[in-house]
């Protein structure tokens, strides 16, 4: 049973609204550090207890807006992961694999399912990192990690990021190489080698002060 935090805030909406506002050029880079630390939070207490999430996703993540707090000028938007359906303990997902119950069911998003999760229909923590991988880039760039090419039917599209080694689409409107080198981390295609969210909570990228974006949506 996967445990759902109350969320007791005045305002909530979702990260995939909150992209769209920067769509032509992405967020600034110190908010996606603030999203991507609450983000991996949610990720690593819920691997901790033992789930994974399956389906990381900007359509699945709640931003929160807390009341304004009347000393500060601030508001301290939080990221929160929604939308636990897909959800497995790791118990079920290797009680499934061994019975090869539901095995074969892909989980998760069309550009945000992970190679081995395509290709071997493995299912765990790490997929979860690469679908956050895929977040963490739509917030720098304003546009999806993976898309599918002119003309490509699913199939095909889901058939080259199984087993096909296109990069993902990478920022290039001045990011820094430290956030580049954490989307390295999580874009590992060899998912035992994939930086794990206790990790990437100490990577460099998000050591320095998290700022928080200032309130734009109505």
């Amino acid at each position: 049973m996967v445990m759902m935090e109350l969320i007791s805030h005045s305002h909530s909406f979702f990260l995939s609204d909150y992209i769209k506002d920067y769509s032509d050029h992405g967020l600034p880079e110190p908010d996606v550090k603030s999203f991507t630390n609450s983000i991996l939070l949610d990720l690593h207490y819920m691997h901790q207890k033992g789930f994974a999430h399956l389906n990381i996703n900007p359509n699945n993540i709640l931003v929160l807006v807390p009341p304004r707090d009347s000393s500060s000028n601030k508001t301290n938007f939080i990221a929160k992961i929604a939308d636990y359906t897909t959800a497995k303990s790791f118990h079920q997902i290797s009680a499934e694999q061994q019975q090869q119950k539901d095995w074969w069911f892909l989980r998760g998003t069309l550009g945000y399912m992970s190679p081995e999760l395509i290709a071997e229909c493995e299912k765990g923590p790490a997929c979860d990192v690469w679908g956050l991988g895929c977040v963490v880039v739509e917030m720098l760039c304003g546009r999806p990690a993976f898309t599918t090419k002119p003309g490509e039917r699913t199939d095909e599209f889901l058939y080259r990021m199984g087993f096909g080694d296109d990069p993902p689409t990478m920022p290039d409107n001045g990011v820094s190489e430290v956030a580049k080198d954490f989307l390295n981390k999580c874009f590992v295609r060899d998912s035992k080698l994939r930086w794990d969210a206790a990790a990437l909570l100490s990577h460099p990228f998000l050591q320095e002060d998290h700022i928080s974006p200032p309130p734009k949506m109505a």
